[in-house]
C-alpha cells in the first residue's frame, strides 16, 4: 500500500516545480497519493508568488491522485506542518514528508517506503530521514549497514508514524526540568550542537521551528531516527528566498541514484563511529578525542 507524500509549498513556483518533477521520477510516483499545503501570503508582496504557484500545483499530474489545501490565511510554516500533517493522520498510519525545495533521488520513495514499512512496530525508531550528511561520506566501508541511528530528528526529507506523530507534546510540558539540569541539557546537545539553544529560543520567542520540539520530544522519549549514510534528497534553497535558509554555500552530498537492496538492520543501534561522524556535521569546534568519546559513550548507554 503506497504512502501518503506531503509537500509544504509558500511563495517559490520555480523551486516547487523541481521538487516534484524530481519526485515524479520515482517509479513509485503514479501510486502514490500527493497532499501539497501551500500557506496563505503574509503580506501583499507574497500575493502575486503564492498565487502563481498555486497556479502551477493546479496542473499538477502523474500521481495517483492529487489533493490540495490552500489556506486563505497565513499559518507559518510551524502551524502548517503541524495541522497538515495531522490532517493527512487522520486516514493515514504513515506520512512521507517534504518542502518546496528539495530535489529527490529516483530511488527516495523505494527508501522510505522500505524503512516505514520495516520499522513501523520497532518503537525505539521515531522517525525516518531521507537526507545525510557530507560527513558521512567518511564513514568506514566495515559499516554493515545502509542507516545509522542517530538522536536526533531529520526535517530536510523525512517520514513518520502515526502513532509516534500523536505521542510529541508540542507545548514542551516537561521544558523546565530540562531548564533546570545541565546534565540534561548536555545529553540534548549529543545529537548535535546547539540543540539545548534552539529549544530555549523557541520556548521563549517562539520562533515557529517545529522540528525542534520534534526532536526534543523524541530526546525526552529516549527514541532513535535513522539516516541513511547516503543522501535521498538535495536541498536547492540556500539561495535566500527560503524562510530560514539564508543565502549561502553550504556543503551537501550528491542524490543517491543507485537502486539495490538497502542492508537494513533489525534492531538499529547507536555506533559510535557514525555518532562522532554526525556530530562533526554540527560541531566545527576543535574538542580532546577523550572527551568526546566518552560523551558518546555515554549517551549510546542512554539510549539502550
Amino acid at each position: 500500500m503506497s504512502i501518503p507524500i506531503l509537500i509544504f509549498t509558500y511563495n517559490r513556483p520555480e523551486h516547487t516545480q523541481k521538487t516534484i518533477e524530481s519526485l515524479l521520477k520515482n517509479p513509485l510516483a503514479k501510486e502514490s497519493n500527493l497532499f501539497v499545503f501551500n500557506d496563505g501570503w503574509r503580506s501583499e508582496n507574497d500575493k502575486d508568488l503564492v498565487l502563481e504557484t498555486r497556479e502551477y500545483l493546479e496542473k499538477v499530474i502523474g500521481f495517483k491522485t492529487v489533493t490540495l489545501h490552500f489556506s486563505a490565511h497565513n499559518m507559518g510554516c510551524d502551524k502548517s506542518t503541524i495541522a497538515g500533517v495531522t490532517k493527512v493522520f487522520e486516514s493515514s498510519d504513515k506520512v512521507i514528508v517534504l518542502e518546496d525545495d528539495l530535489l529527490v533521488s529516483p530511488y527516495f520513495l523505494e527508501y522510505m517506503h522500505a524503512c516505514l514499512n520495516k520499522y513501523e512496530k520497532a518503537d525505539k525508531i521515531f522517525s525516518i530521514g531521507a537526507w545525510a550528511p557530507p560527513t558521512f561520506k567518511r564513514a568506514s566501508s566495515r559499516y554493515p549497514y545502509d542507516v545509522a541511528a542517530i538522536p536526533r530528528t531529520c526535517s530536510t526529507g523525512w517520514g513518520t508514524w502515526k502513532n509516534r506523530w500523536e505521542s510529541v507534546d508540542w507545548q514542551v510540558s516537561s521544558y523546565p526540568e530540562i531548564l533546570a539540569s545541565k546534565e540534561l541539557q548536555d545529553e540534548f546537545d549529543l545529537g548535535g550542537r546547539k540543540l539545548f539553544r534552539m529549544l530555549e529560543y523557541e520556548m521563549n520567542k517562539g520562533s515557529q521551528v517545529w522540528d525542534v520540539r520534534f526532536t526534543y520530544d523524541q530526546f525526552r522519549q529516549r527514541r532513535l531516527s535513522l539516516y541513511p549514510l547516503k543522501t535521498y534528497v538535495f536541498n536547492i534553497g540556500f539561495d535566500g528566498t527560503g524562510e530560514h535558509c539564508k543565502a549561502k554555500k553550504v556543503k551537501q552530498q550528491t542524490l543517491n541514484r543507485k537502486n539495490h537492496i538497502l542492508r537494513l538492520p533489525d534492531n538499529p543501534e547507536i555506533d559510535k563511529k557514525c555518532l562522532a561522524l554526525f556530530q562533526r556535521q554540527y560541531d566545527r569546534r576543535i574538542m580532546p578525542f577523550r572527551v568526546l568519546d566518552r560523551a558518546r559513550k555515554a549517551l549510546i548507554k542512554l539510549f539502550k
